[in-house]
C-alpha cells in the first residue's frame, strides 16, 4: 500500500484502505490444542545405522528410514532401547523420563492445527542431543539425532513421532 503525504500534511482523517476477506471466505481454524510426542531410541552397530540412516538430517521427516528401523528390530539387528512418551498443551513445556532417556520439549501449534514447532532436548546418560526448532505435521516422525561411541562402534538413533490427541 503506498502512503499519501498529501493527507498527512493537511490534517485529513487517513483512512487506510485494506483488502478485506468475509467470514465466509476464511479458513476454518481450529488448532489441536493437545498432542502426544513419543521420543524411540534405536541401538544398533554403527554400520548398520550408516547404511540405513544414510545422509538424512536431524529435524526431517524421516518415516522411511524410521520404518527401516522398525524392520531391524523385527531381525534383530537393532534393539529399542528406550520409548518414552510426553502428552502436552500447544505452549507448554513438557518433560518424560524412561530408563536413562529424558525427553524435554516446547511445542507450538500452528494456527492451522495441523504444523507444530518445537524446540527441546534429549538426555542419553551423560549425552545430549538438542532439538533445533522443527517444524513438523501431525503424524510425522523425525529424526532428532544419533549418539556414537566410538569406543564399542554401537550408535543409538533417537526418532520423535508427533500425534494429536
Amino acid at each position: 500500500m503506498k502512503s499519501c503525504p498529501l493527507l498527512l500534511w493537511t490534517g485529513l482523517t487517513l483512512v487506510a484502505l485494506l483488502p478485506t476477506v468475509s467470514l465466509s471466505q476464511q479458513p476454518a481454524v481450529r488448532p489441536r490444542a493437545s498432542l502426544t510426542l513419543t521420543l524411540l531410541m534405536y541401538k544398533m552397530d554403527k554400520q548398520t545405522a550408516d547404511q540405513v540412516l544414510g545422509g538424512q538430517q536431524s529435524g526431517s521427516d524421516v518415516s522411511e528410514s524410521h520404518g527401516k528401523m522398525r524392520a531391524l528390530v523385527s531381525s534383530k539387528k537393532a534393539t529399542l532401547t528406550s520409548m518414552t512418551s510426553v502428552s502436552t498443551r500447544s505452549g507448554n513445556r513438557a518433560s518424560g523420563r524412561s530408563a536413562q532417556v529424558t525427553l524435554s520439549v516446547d511445542p507450538v501449534i500452528g494456527p492451522d492445527g495441523v504444523r507444530v514447532s518445537m524446540a527441546g532436548t534429549v538426555t542419553a546418560g551423560t549425552q545430549k542431543l538438542t532439538l533445533p526448532l522443527t517444524i513438523l505435521s501431525m503424524g510425522d516422525t523425525a529424526m532428532v539425532g544419533r549418539l556414537d561411541d566410538p569406543a564399542t562402534g554401537v550408535s543409538e538413533v533417537a526418532f520423535l513421532r508427533l500425534q494429536s490427541q
